[in-house]
C-alpha cells in the first residue's frame, strides 16, 4: 500500500501537460522510453515521459517509497548517478523538422542517431534543435544522457571566483526545493518533466499569441492582439480575431519568409472585467474566449485561449504595498504555495484541489514561491477561472546566485520564456525577482560566515544588481504587458523597524524568533507576505509517516525537516495551551500523540488567526496578508493548512471565517472592529453577546456604516449613548453577528481580546448526538474550536466550529464516514492543569 501511495503521488502528475501556446503541428514522443544507469547496474527500465527518474525506480523495486520513514536517505545515490534515458521512434515526412523539449532537468547531452544535438543546463526553459537531414523514416534513436546535477553544481561552485551562500545548489537552474527544504525532502534526480515533440516548421503557424490591453473603461476596451506568424512562403495572408465565436476584427497582411510580427487592433464594447474572487467586488473572474486564425495560400493555423480584461498596479504611496485592480484597491487575502508534488508538473486534479482550497478558505491571492517551479499553464488557467491573483516569484530563493555571463544568459532566456508564456493570464498580477535573497544578504550574516573581503562583497552585490535589477527587471518591462515587478521579497528583514513602514515583510519573529503570538498585533507590515506556525497534519496523514508513530523514532522524525521543529513546537505548546506544564505536556506527547497533534493544530489555527485579525484590523494601511504556507509537497509536519493528501487542518476553517468579506476582529487593545472588503458603503447591523465565565450579557443592536477596504469600530452602545469602541476585557468571549439591511447574515463569529490560550478553560458542557449522517452539538457555555476528525481522514465542509449556548449546531458527515468512530476535540480539552 505504501508503494501505491508513492506512485499515486508521483506518477499521476506525469500525464498532465498542456500543449504550449502556438505550436506547429505536433507529434508527441511519449511512448517507449527507458531509463538505465550509465554504469550498467540499473536497467533498462520502462520510464514515463513526461517524468523523472524516481518513479521508475520505485515501480521496478530498485528503491523503496521515499515518502515513507527514512527511505529518502537510502535513495540518495540516485542524485549522484549518471542516467541514460532513450526511445526509438518513426518520423513522418516533414519539410522543416524540429525536435523540442519543453523541459530537461537539468544537465544533459542529447543525441539523435548517435550524433550530438545539444547540451542542456536549465530545467526552466525549453530546448530545441533543427533535425533536418538527421531523421530516418523509421528507427530513430533519441538518447538523453543526464550528468548528475549535484556533481555539476559542485564543479561550478569550485570554479567560481568566490564562495556563494547556499552553494552548490545556486549554480543549478533546477527546482531549488529538491535539494531539501525545511518542509521537504532532498530528491534531486533527473528527467524529462515536460513534453518532448517533433514540429514541422515548414507549415504556417504562429507563436507568442497575447492580447495587450491598452485602454480599459466601462464603455470600451482597446486591445492589441499580437502574434508572431512564421511561414516559408512570402505572400498575403488574412488574420481573423474572434471573441466568443464572433469575428471582431480582420486584417490583411503581407508576410515575408520567416517570422512576422502581426498586431490586430480590437475594440470590445461594454467590456466585462476580470475581478478577483472573495474581494467583495461586483462581478466575477470573467474571461472571453479569444480565437485567432491565420490563412495563407490554402493553409490555416488557428488557436483559442482565454482573455481576461483587467488592469493592475501596486500602490506604493507613502511606503505602502496594495494591489490596485481595475482602478480599485484589493486587500490581498491568501497564502504562499510551494510545489504540489515531488515530480512536477502537477495534475489538473491536484492543482484544482489546492487552489480550490484557497478559494474555500476565502482567499483571493496565492504567491508562487521562488524556490519551486514555474507552474504549468494549467495552474494559471485554474487560477484565472477561480479569480485568484497570483504573485509570481522568479525561481530564486534564500541564497546569492552567480553573475557570470553564461549564467545570466541562461536566466535571460528563462525569464523571457516564462514571462511571455504567462502574460496572457489575468491572474498574474506581480512578478517578483525572488525570495529572501536581499534579506539574507543584509540580515543573515553571510559575509561574515563566508569570510568575505571587501572585494568579495562588492563582487557578490554587483551580481545581485545585475540579476534582480537588471536581467529580471528587463524581462518584465519588455514582455509582461504592464504587470508590475518587485525586485525581491521581503523589502527588509523582520528585525528592522523599517520593515513595518514600507514594502512587504516576512515576519518570522513568531517561530524563528520564538516571540509570543501577541507579537503579530505589534508587528504589522504594509504587506505581510510571509509568516507562519507549524502543526501536525491530520492524523490519518501522520499514520503514513513510519511504522512507529513517535517523535523519538528517527524515521518518524525524518518527516519534520526544520532543524529545531519539534522543539520549537514544544516551546509554543508550553507557552500557550500547555500553560508551562512541562511534565503534563511531555506526557501528552509520549502517551497520546493524536491529542498532542490536535494541540499543535489548534495552536496554529489560533496563532495565525490572531495574525489574520491584526492585519485586517490595520487595513487599508495594510494591503494584504499571505501566510506560510497553503500546501505540502509530501506528508510532513509543516506550516501548511492543507496537507499533502488534501486534508484540511483547523487553520483552514479559521482562515475561512476571518477572510469573509465582512469580518469582526479585535485590535491590540481589545476594541472590536468590523473589517470589510465591500466596494460601496453599506448599512450593517451588529449584535454582540459577551460571556465572562458562565454569565452571558447581550448588548443591543445598532447600525454601523462601512466603506471600502477599511475597518470601523463597533460602538459601545446605541447611537444616542455610544462611546467609540466596544472594548473587550481579558477573559471575555464575544459572539459578533453582522447582518445587512435586509437581515442577511454576513458574519457570525467569536472575537477575543487575547488569544484563546489566555482564556480560563472552563468545562463548556459540550454534548453531541448522532442524527442520521449529522452530528448535533449543544453546550451550556461557549464551546470554542470544536474539531471533528474522522478515522477515514475525510474533510468536512464545515469544521472547527464554535457552539453557543441555547443553539444546536449540525455538522453533516460525508458519505462513508462512520459517525460512531469520529474523534471530537475542542480548545477546552487543551488545558493541561
Amino acid at each position: 500500500m505504501r508503494r501505491f501511495v508513492f506512485l499515486l503521488a508521483l506518477l499521476l502528475p506525469l500525464a498532465a501537460s498542456a500543449q504550449p501556446l502556438g505550436d506547429a503541428p505536433v507529434g508527441r514522443l511519449y511512448a517507449g522510453w527507458t531509463v538505465r544507469s550509465a554504469d550498467g547496474r540499473v536497467g533498462p527500465l520502462p520510464m514515463a515521459v513526461p517524468g523523472t527518474i524516481h518513479p521508475s525506480l520505485v515501480r521496478a523495486g530498485v528503491i523503496s517509497d521515499p515518502l515513507f520513514g527514512a527511505n529518502e536517505q537510502a535513495a540518495a545515490w540516485v542524485d549522484t548517478t549518471t542516467w541514460v534515458v532513450e526511445t526509438t521512434f518513426d518520423a513522418p515526412p516533414m519539410g522543416d523538422p524540429w525536435l523540442v523539449f519543453d523541459g530537461i532537468d537539468t544537465y544533459a547531452d542529447v543525441f539523435l542517431n548517435d550524433a550530438p544535438l545539444f547540451s542542456a543546463r536549465n530545467a526552466f526553459r525549453p530546448h530545441e534543435a533543427n533535425v533536418r537531414g538527421r531523421l530516418r523514416p523509421t528507427g530513430n534513436r533519441l538518447v538523453v544522457r543526464f550528468r548528475p546535477t549535484v556533481r555539476e553544481a559542485e564543479a561550478a561552485a569550485r570554479a567560481y571566483p568566490i564562495r556563494l551562500p547556499e552553494s552548490p545548489r545556486v549554480f543549478a537552474r533546477t527546482p531549488q526545493y529538491r535539494f531539501g527544504w525545511d518542509w521537504g525532502p532532498r530528491l534531486v534526480g533527473a528527467g524529462l518533466p515536460r513534453p518532448v515533440r517533433l514540429e514541422d516548421r515548414a507549415r504556417l503557424h504562429a507563436t507568442g499569441l497575447h492580447a495587450d490591453v491598452q485602454r480599459l473603461t466601462n464603455d470600451r476596451a482597446d486591445v492589441s492582439v499580437r502574434t508572431i506568424v512564421r511561414t516559408r512562403a512570402p505572400g498575403p495572408a488574412t488574420v481573423r480575431v474572434a471573441l466568443g465565436g464572433r469575428t471582431v476584427a480582420t486584417r490583411r497582411v503581407a508576410l515575408r519568409a520567416g517570422d512576422n510580427a502581426v498586431a490586430v487592433p480590437v475594440v470590445v464594447r461594454n467590456p466585462v472585467r476580470w475581478e478577483p474572487a472573495n474581494s467583495g467586488r461586483p462581478g466575477a473572474p470573467h474571461r472571453y474566449r479569444l480565437s485567432v486564425t491565420v490563412e495563407q495560400g490554402g493553409e490555416v493555423w488557428s488557436h483559442t485561449q482565454t482573455l481576461g480584461l483587467r488592469t493592475v498596479r501596486v500602490d506604493r504611496t507613502g511606503g505602502g504595498f496594495t494591489f490596485v485592480v481595475n482602478g480599485r484597491p484589493v486587500y490581498a487575502k491568501g497564502a504562499n504555495v510551494v510545489p504540489m508534488t515531488l515530480v512536477y508538473p502537477a495534475t489538473r486534479e491536484r492543482i484544482e484541489q489546492v487552489l480550490g482550497a484557497a478559494i474555500d478558505a476565502g482567499m483571493n491571492t496565492v504567491r508562487v514561491w521562488g524556490g519551486g517551479v514555474y507552474e504549468d499553464d494549467v495552474f494559471y488557467d485554474v487560477a484565472d477561472s477561480l479569480g485568484l491573483m497570483v504573485w509570481q516569484d522568479f525561481m530564486f530563493s534564500s541564497a546569492f546566485y552567480p553573475s557570470d555571463n553564461a549564467f545570466l544568459d541562461e536566466v535571460r532566456q528563462e525569464a523571457g520564456y516564462n514571462v511571455q508564456r504567462l502574460r496572457h493570464h489575468p491572474s498574474v498580477v506581480l512578478w517578483c525577482g525572488g525570495n529572501e535573497v536581499r534579506e539574507g544578504w543584509f540580515n543573515w550574516g553571510w559575509q561574515r560566515q563566508l569570510g568575505y573581503s571587501a572585494q568579495d562583497s562588492v563582487h557578490a552585490w554587483r551580481g545581485y544588481e545585475r540579476l534582480f535589477e537588471g536581467v529580471l527587471a528587463e524581462a518584465v518591462a519588455r514582455h509582461a504587458g504592464g504587470v508590475p515587478y518587485w525586485p525581491n521579497s521581503p523589502s527588509h528583514g523582520w528585525g528592522r523597524d523599517v520593515a513595518y513602514r514600507e514594502g512587504d515583510v516576512h515576519f518570522w519573529g513568531v517561530w524563528w524568533g520564538r516571540m509570543p503570538f501577541e507579537a503579530y498585533r505589534r508587528r504589522v507590515g504594509r504587506f505581510n507576505s510571509e509568516y507562519g506556525m507549524q502543526a501536525y497534519p491530520v492524523w490519518k496523514t501522520v499514520e503514513t509517516f513510519a511504522d512507529t508513530l513517535s517523535e523519538a523514532n528517527p524515521a518518524f522524525r525524518n518527516h519534520q525537516k526544520h532543524p529545531t521543529g519539534f522543539e520549537t513546537l514544544r516551546h509554543y505548546a508550553l507557552q500557550t495551551f500547555g500553560r508551562g506544564d512541562t511534565l503534563g505536556l511531555d506526557a501528552l506527547r509520549r502517551d497520546d500523540l493524536p491529542a498532542y497533534a490536535f494541540l499543535t493544530q489548534a495552536m496554529q489555527a489560533e496563532g495565525i488567526g490572531m495574525a489574520l485579525e491584526a492585519h485586517r484590523a490595520n487595513a487599508p494601511r495594510t494591503g494584504g496578508s499571505l501566510y506560510w504556507q497553503l500546501n505540502d509537497v509530501w506528508p510532513v509536519v509543516s506550516w501548511a493548512s492543507v496537507d499533502h493528501f488534501g486534508r484540511t487542518k483547523p487553520l483552514h476553517y479559521r482562515t475561512r471565517v476571518l477572510n469573509r468579506t465582512v469580518a469582526p476582529v479585535a485590535d491590540s487593545t481589545g476594541i472590536v472592529r468590523i473589517a470589510t472588503d465591500t466596494i460601496a458603503a453599506a448599512r450593517l447591523m451588529v449584535q454582540v453577546d459577551v460571556w465572562d465565565g458562565a454569565t452571558g450579557v447581550e448588548t443591543p443592536q445598532w447600525g454601523v456604516s462601512t466603506t471600502a477596504v477599511k475597518t470601523v469600530r463597533v460602538p459601545s452602545g446605541p447611537a444616542s449613548t455610544a462611546v467609540p469602541g466596544l472594548r473587550l476585557a481579558a477573559g471575555q468571549v464575544a459572539r459578533v453577528r453582522v447582518t445587512d439591511a435586509n437581515g442577511r447574515t454576513l458574519a457570525d463569529t467569536r472575537v477575543l481580546r487575547d488569544g484563546a490560550w489566555r482564556l480560563p478553560m472552563y468545562d463548556p458542557g459540550l454534548r453531541w448526538t448522532v442524527d442520521g449522517r449529522a452530528l448535533v452539538f449543544t453546550a451550556d457555555r461557549p464551546a470554542l474550536g470544536v474539531w471533528v476528525e474522522t478515522v477515514e481522514g475525510v474533510n468536512l465542509s464545515v469544521n472547527y466550529i464554535d457552539v453557543w449556548p441555547g443553539e444546536a449546531r449540525r455538522l453533516v458527515l460525508p458519505p462513508g464516514v462512520d459517525p460512531a468512530r469520529v474523534r471530537v476535540r475542542s480548545l477546552h480539552d487543551l488545558c493541561l492543569r
